[in-house]
Order: structure tokens, then C-alpha cells, then sequence
């Protein structure tokens, strides 16, 4: 049981912080663009928005993409 629970720890460990990194990544061209429009005034609420956007959507679509019953499109 307990070595079950330290590969749940550990891979949990290793995955979310990639996980992460590469959704902030792609939002980092948004973001900008974003930055571009509205100026320099909103740049520092845009970075602190797109941190806490990507801390909160990319565990729940990771989550929702992983259940077996979601159809998956075929390519």
C-alpha cells in the first residue's frame, strides 16, 4: 500500500509542474497580445491572470481529457 501511495506521490510530483509549464507556455503568445492591446497599465494584472488561469484550467482539462468516457476524435 505504501509504495502504491509513494508512486501516486511521485508522479504527481514529476507531471503537474510540466503540466503546467507547458500550458503557461501556451498562453504566453495570448498574453502578449494581450499585453500589445491594452497597454502597459494592465501588464502586471495580465501576468498574475494568465499564472492563475493556467493553475486552474490545465489540472481540470488534464483531468476531464483522462476520463475513459470522453469520446476521443480518431485521426
Amino acid at each position: 500500500m505504501r509504495s502504491r501511495a509513494e508512486a501516486i506521490v511521485s508522479s504527481i510530483v514529476f507531471v503537474h509542474p510540466h503540466e503546467i509549464l507547458t500550458a503557461y507556455f501556451v498562453i504566453l503568445p495570448l498574453r502578449d497580445e494581450g499585453a500589445i492591446s491594452l497597454g502597459l497599465d494592465n501588464l502586471p494584472g495580465l501576468f498574475v491572470g494568465s499564472l492563475f488561469l493556467t493553475l486552474l484550467a490545465a489540472p481540470i482539462s488534464t483531468l476531464v481529457f483522462s476520463l475513459p468516457n470522453l469520446p476521443k476524435a480518431r485521426v
